[in-house]
């Protein structure tokens, strides 16, 4: 299987590192094609300028972002690791998915109906992180990435997609036990999910 592991965060050593670090780690060892998308390491610039937009009317996207939308037409397994940092996701995060998932890539627009192209995108595994309890996020829906992720992706692009979020809640008062813990049992459910894809 086809894996994308897509990383949004400044910092080698965060949380969102170690985890893609360890879904990268278990799913080649399992035999699955992984490429790993470092969006601060590549220096993506998240900023729609107005050359941006008429690229998205157009089609003529720069040569950087056209090898991105190729990798996101070609993997079957999404995987999109980044912290929630004022209730949505970084903004070098949403900024890809603003240039990426745009019309010939994501979807197609015929006589005003959405006709979706990322069919063989069948899984979206969100490892994100939240600062709130889980159970304010859920009550007040502080989870703008949701919306983007299940309603963007999902159902205007890969409508067949499963969708399984991995979050850790409260993690400034996680001490370090308490996140490695977090981590090896995201080694463990990609462990099992990387065998069962490739039995």
């Amino acid at each position: 299987m086809k894996y994308l592991v897509v990383v949004a965060h400044p910092v080698e050593q965060s949380l969102a590192h170690q985890c893609a670090r360890a879904v990268v780690e278990v799913l080649e060892q399992a035999g699955h094609e992984v490429d790993l998308l470092d969006l601060y390491a590549h220096g993506f610039d998240p900023v729609l300028t107005a050359d941006g937009l008429r690229a998205f009317r157009s089609g003529a996207h720069s040569e950087a972002i056209r090898n991105m939308h190729t990798l996101v037409q070609e993997t079957q397994a999404l995987v999109l690791c980044y912290p929630t940092w004022w209730h949505g996701p970084p903004a070098i995060l949403k900024g890809f998915l603003e240039q990426v998932f745009v019309p010939g890539v994501g979807y197609s627009l015929a006589e005003g109906r959405l006709q979706p192209l990322l069919l063989k995108l069948s899984r979206i595994e969100v490892l994100t992180s939240y600062n709130s309890p889980w159970w304010l996020v859920r009550l007040v829906n502080l989870s703008a990435d949701r919306s983007a992720i299940v309603r963007g992706i999902r159902l205007a692009c890969a409508p067949s997609a499963a969708v399984k979020w991995h979050a850790i809640y409260r993690m400034a008062r996680k001490d370090r036990a308490q996140v490695l813990d977090h981590v090896h049992n995201l080694r463990s459910y990609f462990r099992r999910l990387g065998q069962s894809a490739v039995s």
